[in-house]
């Protein structure tokens, strides 16, 4: 009997170890922080193709036994229009929620609020928000792709930001992955871009 006991024991506690396991190298995990690089065109009614590139970092987190979500990110955009540099630093913290629509897919929204910093020779600070809508979906447990659409709003520049991304797990808790993103602006101007996304799930 007493050897029965151990033998359950010992395949329910390895099954709970592979169940971990696996639930950490599934994709759609929401507690990682990230960092993201990515360079593309910008437009306007006076450019047709001036160089635009961006850095962002960022922390996401999933409240333990909820779908209420919380993040943070800042980023660095810098844009050349006819050879004058305008530089963009943001800073936002927000809340979300996330809702299980199919088994591997996820649907996803939050709402930002934080400060913008531009620099175009004077400096000036506002008040910025967002609020974004997407679409998660775990291809494989090693690779997952998501899109979304989200309303950036401040007083220089009203944006809609649509973005296909794709990422893939080279370890269990870090995954490389590409994006690309179109941003569509006011008064006719617009960027595309293309950039590289690294994450590490905590």
């Amino acid at each position: 009997m007493k050897k029965w006991a151990v033998l359950i024991s010992s395949v329910l506690l390895s099954s709970s170890v592979f169940s971990h396991e696996l639930t950490e190298a599934t994709p759609l995990q929401y507690d990682y922080a990230y960092g993201s690089v990515s360079s593309g065109t910008y437009r306007s009614n006076s450019t047709d193709s001036d160089n635009a590139s961006a850095v962002i970092i960022g922390l996401n987190h999933k409240f333990e036994g909820s779908d209420l979500l919380w993040s943070t990110d800042y980023g660095s955009r810098f844009v050349h229009p006819n050879n004058v540099t305008i530089d963009h630093y943001m800073l936002r913290v927000g809340l979300g929620y996330r809702w299980l629509l199919a088994d591997k897919l996820d649907l996803v929204t939050n709402g930002k609020v934080g400060a913008l910093r531009i620099d175009a020779g004077n400096k000036e600070t506002d008040f910025v928000y967002s609020v974004d809508l997407g679409l998660r979906y775990a291809v494989t447990e090693k690779f997952e792709t998501s899109l979304f659409a989200e309303a950036l709003r401040n007083k220089w520049l009203d944006e809609n930001i649509y973005t296909l991304s794709g990422d893939y797990y080279v370890y269990p808790k870090f995954s490389l992955g590409g994006f690309y993103s179109y941003r569509d602006g006011e008064r006719g101007t617009s960027i595309r871009e293309a950039g590289i996304l690294a994450k590490f799930n905590y």
